[in-house]
């Protein structure tokens, strides 16, 4: 299937554009994709709701 956009089907002409193209889907990957075992949500939602729920703006103290 076709994908609109796609650097696959519109070419990558050199190594550059193989590591600009590899980059662009790992930051999707990490970042934007539905994943089930969130709820169907993106990894970055779900890390900024854990981090705005265990942080307690308390400093760090050396012991």
């Amino acid at each position: 299937m076709h994908q609109p956009g796609s650097p696959f089907h519109t070419g990558l002409a050199t190594i550059g554009d193989v590591e600009q193209a590899t980059a662009e889907w790992v930051h999707w990957y990490n970042t934007a994709r539905l994943m089930h075992r969130l709820g169907r949500r993106p990894p970055l939602e779900a890390e900024a709701e854990h981090y705005a729920k265990t942080n307690t703006d308390q400093p760090v103290t050396n012991k």
